[in-house]
Formats: C-alpha cells, sequence, structure tokens
C-alpha cells in the first residue's frame, strides 16, 4: 500500500512542502512534484565541470581539476565572491594563470570539491 499520512514533507533539502495524502495502491511519493524531483536527482549526480580554456578558438573541454579563483589581497575572505573564476584542467591551469597574473589579479587554487562545498558558482 503507498499509504502516505498527512504532514510528511518533500524530500528534496531545499524543499518544505507537504505532500498530498495518498492512499491505495503504488509506489509512495517521496517528492511533491517534478521540480523536485530533478532537483535532487542533480544533488545527487552533479556535472562534472569542464575546462573553460579556449585555445585558438578551440575548446579544451577536458575534465575540470579545480578552479583558478581570485583572492581577496585586504584579507577579509580567501576567495572574492565575485572575482574571476574560471574551472581549469592541469594542463590548462599554469595558462589561467599566467593570464589572471597578466591582468594583475591575485589568484588562488580551489579543487572542484572545496568549490562544490562553498556552493561558489564560477562565472567565466
Amino acid at each position: 500500500m503507498a499509504n502516505v499520512p498527512s504532514g510528511t514533507t518533500c524530500g528534496s533539502a531545499l524543499c518544505a512542502r507537504q505532500l498530498p495524502e495518498q492512499s491505495g495502491r503504488g509506489r509512495r511519493r517521496r517528492y511533491c512534484d517534478e521540480v523536485c524531483r530533478a532537483r535532487a536527482h542533480r544533488e545527487r549526480h552533479p556535472t562534472p565541470p569542464t575546462c573553460q580554456l579556449r585555445a585558438g578558438g578551440w575548446p579544451c573541454d577536458r575534465p575540470a581539476a579545480g578552479y583558478v579563483r581570485e583572492v581577496d589581497t585586504e584579507g577579509e575572505r580567501p576567495f572574492k565572491p565575485w572575482g574571476f573564476c574560471a574551472a581549469a584542467c592541469p594542463q590548462c591551469r599554469p595558462l589561467l594563470e599566467a593570464f589572471a597574473e597578466s591582468l594583475n589579479l591575485f589568484t588562488g587554487w580551489m579543487t572542484v570539491a572545496e568549490f562544490r562545498a562553498r556552493q561558489v558558482r564560477p562565472f567565466a
């Protein structure tokens, strides 16, 4: 029986809506709608980032190992929230760091796992 009692909340981490009551046969409902189900799937299976460097008009497209980020020189935060940020593979990392240095930006390296833990979004 697929009895979902009243007061049961959605299984998505970002949703707090209650599930509609369900009785009868079938699978128990876990999410309030298709949007929450898809969001939960994206959280469980994130898309791996790819390198964002373009050389001669051609994208690198190798899997990124981390992000070249602009560092806050005032020392308040290790990384600027709205500063320069680009995903890079190990082979392209020195090129992106040299590019940022040519723009007089102080950069740091953040792995993909650290990047996701901080829930920072790339801009480049």
